[in-house]
């Protein structure tokens, strides 16, 4: 009988140790998330001045969760500024969020598996940032549950974190002004993004590679300019992962 208890507990606690591990997967992905939010912090204060300043603050500031890209959104409201009717500026917004469909294929595969919901729901919150998590977290062994919660936990704490700073963008943004504008915003959340990742000579180089290529094509129409170092860095990425193998 004592040893039957003892069996019994080992394997309940044995029993209980993956799922504890499992609960603590969306912790994880909250953690992982948080560093890059802080770091977009600068992006978003300054998306949430240029809503404030926009004709329809409203609108614009309701676009935060269904266009969930500080790029696209800034074109979004440069164009319809500019006198751009809505299907310019919707067209606009889907060109340069075009990489995030490189970013759904390279998932696609990997959650063939996963719940219809989930794709759904993952598919809202990819962008760059969910996108990275999502790739770290797929080269650590785990259960199709793990990377589940990891990744709502690390897409949540963004939408979340984001909308907040663009919100709180709108209240004191336009105290930056000149002093703090787009033109310093946007290198600030790029290096506080890809500074932490240049450890490895494969990303220094699809880094080098983009940054290059952006600097090349900076008097290009606004957000357009997004796609050449896109796919240059992708095509560096390729090569480089290929000559490893």
């Amino acid at each position: 009988m004592a040893g039957h208890e003892v069996s019994v507990v080992v394997g309940t606690a044995s029993q209980g140790r993956p799922r504890l591990r499992t609960r603590g997967e969306g912790w994880a992905g909250v953690l992982a998330m948080v560093p890059m939010v802080a770091g977009l912090a600068p992006f978003a204060l300054v998306l949430g001045s240029a809503i404030a300043e926009h004709a329809t603050p409203v609108a614009g500031w309701a676009g935060i969760w269904p266009i969930f890209s500080g790029s696209a959104h800034l074109t979004v409201l440069q164009v319809v500024d500019e006198g751009g009717g809505a299907p310019l500026a919707i067209a606009s917004g889907l060109l340069v969020n075009a990489r995030v469909g490189v970013y759904s294929a390279s998932l696609a595969a990997r959650w063939r598996g996963q719940p219809s919901w989930f794709r759904v729901v993952a598919a809202a919150l990819l962008i760059d940032p969910t996108w990275a998590v999502a790739e770290e977290r797929s080269s650590r062994p785990g259960s199709a549950a793990d990377h589940r919660r990891y990744y709502l936990g690390a897409g949540l704490t963004l939408g979340v974190g984001w909308a907040l700073m663009v919100t709180a963008g709108m209240v004191v943004g336009h105290r930056f002004g000149g002093a703090f504008g787009l033109d310093l915003a946007v290198p600030l959340c790029l290096v506080s993004l890809v500074g932490p990742r240049l450890g490895r000579r494969s990303d220094a180089s699809v880094v080098a590679t983009a940054g290059l290529v952006a600097a090349m094509t900076a008097g290009w129409p606004p957000g357009t300019g997004l796609l050449l170092p896109i796919g240059a860095g992708i095509a560096v990425g390729g090569l480089t992962d290929r000559g490893r193998r």
